[in-house]
């Protein structure tokens, strides 16, 4: 009998996973990204997203690494944002680097992305 893929649980499904499980993950996902988002362009609660953030991981079964790809996301999103309307302002930048330090991003996680690759709307 195989195994669930975020579960762990026995699972007679195909693919490997309870729909219910896989649901809860996929919530987790856009709910973690949008809150990485939402904190660091709406100027949020930031000091605390790290705890939402792993609450939210725990209950949708998320594993840490994945956590992490979904931060980056998060803020790869808010940068995106950001850049659409306007260059980066000094506030904004600064809550883009502290969302780096409290996850403990890394340069080349941040590069790996193509956010610094968007087009920059005028400053003017």
């Amino acid at each position: 009998m195989a195994q669930c893929n975020y579960c762990g649980e026995h699972t007679i499904s195909i693919p490997r996973s309870h729909p219910a499980c896989e649901q809860d993950f996929q919530i987790g996902e856009m709910q973690i990204t949008m809150e990485v988002a939402s904190a660091v362009s709406a100027g949020g609660d930031i000091e605390g997203l790290p705890s939402r953030v792993a609450m939210v991981a725990r209950q949708a079964r998320i594993p840490e690494q994945q956590m992490r790809q979904m931060v980056i996301a998060g803020w790869v999103r808010a940068v995106e944002k950001f850049l659409k309307v306007r260059v980066l302002d000094e506030d904004e930048e600064r809550r883009l680097i502290r969302l780096e330090y409290l996850f403990s991003l890394t340069q080349a996680d941040l590069n790996a992305s193509d956010a610094w690759n968007l087009p920059q709307a005028d400053a003017a």
